[in-house]
């Protein structure tokens, strides 16, 4: 008893070294991993998530785009629909080919059966007024409820 007494404080000391060093370990583990860190790398990141948001901005605008079918007002996914239900292709070139013009965009839109799409089948209907499409792609399902044989369409845009 004589001994632990006496080193008590020795103890304390050799306790509060050992936290400290602990402490300070995890302290510069966590400022060195932030300090490594590319800021390229980040940036690239940054790039590509805005990159997804405009495009998936531009899929939506296409989407509610004001067209014409028949003669009547409709947004472009009614005129998509009306082009796959009735298998009107030149109805479905003709609309996207003047959306493309209007807003002075390069890209191409494809539409799918969703089942198909998911099986990587070929596309319904496209139009793409570029060579090489190789950017970014965004998509959207569309629910078919006049569509006697596809339920659901899935409209990949890519720019």
């Amino acid at each position: 008893m004589l001994f632990i007494k006496n080193k008590k404080g020795m103890m304390d000391d050799f306790f509060d070294l050992v936290f400290t060093s602990i402490a300070l370990l995890f302290m510069f583990l966590f400022v060195s991993t932030i300090l490594n860190t590319d800021v390229e790398t980040k940036k690239e990141a940054t790039i590509t998530h805005l990159d997804w948001y405009q495009n998936d901005a531009a899929l939506l605008h296409f989407l509610n785009y004001p067209s014409s079918a028949e003669g009547r007002a409709a947004a472009m996914k009614t005129v998509l629909l009306e082009a796959v239900n009735s298998n009107r292709e030149g109805l479905f070139q003709e609309k996207v080919m003047e959306y493309f013009e209007k807003n002075h965009l390069e890209g191409g839109v494809a539409v799918y059966d969703s089942a198909a799409y998911a099986q990587g089948k070929e596309p319904l209907f496209s139009y793409s007024n570029v060579v090489f499409g190789g950017g970014t792609k965004s998509e959207a399902a569309i629910s078919n409820d006049a569509g006697k044989e596809i339920s659901s369409l899935t409209v990949v845009l890519f720019t």
